[in-house]
């Protein structure tokens, strides 16, 4: 009778270490996260807790994503957009465009399963 544990690990140490960098490289830089819908939001919320969040919404047509933003000010900000899966990026891409309409000053992304089917990671 073999017996299994599983464990649940999370990576986002990993960017919040990032971002204490990018603090000490740009301290006039300011930083949000932003999440490319609700689910990402409700999932990793607690982590960033302590900086500003933007949180967008998409709507699919077809194969066409519709994102804007809900919540939140990206103006002036260094936006990260923060999520656990990526197929193919087009979410992200989206999600980035209103961000920058919005003033973003720059859009990072960070994402810990990248799955880029078809090698859609070339977008």
């Amino acid at each position: 009778s073999d017996s299994l544990l599983v464990e649940l690990k999370s990576a986002s140490w990993l960017l919040k270490d990032r971002i204490k960098q990018l603090k000490k490289e740009s301290p006039d830089e300011e930083i949000a996260i932003a999440f490319p819908d609700d689910g990402a939001h409700k999932r990793f919320k607690a982590k960033f807790a302590d900086l500003p969040m933007v949180i967008c919404t998409k709507v699919r047509e077809g194969d066409k994503r519709i994102v804007s933003v809900k919540e939140g000010a990206p103006q002036g900000r260094h936006c990260i957009i923060v999520d656990d899966l990526v197929q193919s990026g087009g979410t992200l891409l989206e999600c980035a465009r209103p961000l920058k309409d919005l003033g973003a000053t720059k859009v990072s992304c960070f994402v810990t399963h990248g799955v880029f089917p078809k090698e859609s990671w070339k977008k």
